[in-house]
């Protein structure tokens, strides 16, 4: 049951994450103009589907690394604990995105997870691990900014040719 829940606040969440840019460039590239908030473009349902479809595909095929990094290599997790950890990401997620705020699923669910070990005190999370995958958090913020800077970039900065004849 926690299972469900929590592929559902992934699918509230993270499919709105990925294809949110997405549908904005579709939006000015057909219309030319970006319309009031909250209106959803006339293939939005499309997008949403084809990033529901791109998530389940990357959970298939890489899923399995992350959620043996969360749910081994950080803490001892036992029924008990992974319904705690579920539920509560679960619960973030859901408000989160109820109240229109992004989150990532991965914070969220890191975070419960070194929550719950850390009842056991410091020994109970593998305090290691945890500063590697933060680290990856931050390099990866650093190269996304990075690329997109460079990108816009290119686009802005590319010669173009004035057409003078009127």
């Amino acid at each position: 049951m926690t299972a469900i829940c929590d592929a559902f606040a992934h699918g509230a969440n993270n499919v709105a994450n990925a294809t949110g840019p997405f549908e904005i460039i579709l939006a000015v590239y057909i219309d030319g103009e970006v319309r009031m908030k909250g209106s959803l473009w006339k293939l939005g349902y499309l997008t949403l589907a084809l990033g529901g479809f791109g998530i389940v595909a990357g959970l298939s095929l890489y899923g399995h690394k992350i959620v043996t990094a969360i749910s081994v290599k950080i803490s001892k997790i036992t029924p008990s604990r992974g319904f705690s950890i579920e539920i509560g990401a679960a619960l973030v997620m859901i408000t989160g995105t109820m109240l229109g705020v992004p989150l990532s699923s991965t914070h969220c669910q890191v975070g419960a997870t070194s929550g719950i070990a850390l009842l056991e005190g410091l020994g109970g999370l593998n305090t290691r691990m945890v500063l590697k995958i933060m680290a990856g958090w931050a390099v990866t913020t650093a190269i996304c900014g990075v690329s997109c800077a460079l990108l816009f970039a290119q686009g802005v900065y590319a010669p173009f040719v004035f057409d003078t004849e009127e």
